[in-house]
């Protein structure tokens, strides 16, 4: 069965949105949760995110905030341009800013771009990749890899049925700027990645608890 997450009325890249996601793993992150090795043991990604979602619950604190930088800057000033040209060849579209979702009953959140509230409930990403990125998505129209489990994680904590992903370079030529997609649910992948991430959950609680009933050793 489906859950719609509940959405918290809070505004994305502020105070209060970092509060939110204090020690809750969130979709952007979902790959990390997923990285494995050649010989299938832990990632490095796996394993400090692991680390940074156990010192946020113990601390309260986040890492401080990256500032951004000039290629950061250049992909939230596109993302909005992307979101006008998916309005432009869809206009019949309702789509609004969203704040942070949580899962029905799982400690974990999601924050897309956009989403749509009416018949046919669907989220929407958008990617602004540097131009060598672009063009490999224009070869393959596929969507990358390396973002399939924030996409279906996305949908998987907002209960929404399918994705509408973006991927925009405004320095391309006028008919090859955006690649729009419709990514649909994969309930197969959304329910391995649900066990996935309540393992990784659980390995947070463990790492929590070893540092709370830590004892030093005597001399």
């Amino acid at each position: 069965m489906i859950l719609l997450g509940e959405e918290l009325q809070i505004e994305q890249n502020t105070p209060e949105w970092d509060l939110a996601r204090l020690g809750v793993p969130t979709a952007s992150a979902f790959n990390n949760i997923l990285a494995r090795t050649r010989d299938g043991s832990e990632a490095s990604a796996r394993r400090n995110y692991k680390t940074q979602l156990a010192l946020e619950q113990l601390t309260g604190k986040t890492p401080t905030r990256f500032q951004g930088n000039a290629f950061t800057d250049w992909g939230h000033d596109t993302e909005e341009l992307a979101v006008v040209e998916l309005m432009l060849r869809y206009p019949e579209l309702n789509i609004r800013k969203c704040g942070m979702f949580k899962h029905a009953f799982l400690n974990v959140g999601a924050s897309p771009d956009r989403v749509s509230d009416e018949v046919g409930l669907f989220t929407v990403e958008v990617k602004c990749f540097n131009s060598a990125n672009h063009y490999e998505a224009l070869k393959t129209g596929k969507l990358p890899r390396e973002y399939r489990a924030q996409v279906q994680g996305q949908l998987w904590v907002t209960g929404y049925k399918y994705a509408i992903v973006i991927m925009f370079d405004p320095d391309f030529p006028e008919a090859s700027q955006c690649i729009i997609m419709r990514v649909e649910r994969d309930e197969k992948y959304i329910d391995d990645l649900a066990v996935d991430v309540a393992n990784f959950i659980g390995e947070v609680d463990e790492q929590v608890k070893f540092i709370k009933e830590y004892k030093p050793l005597a001399l």
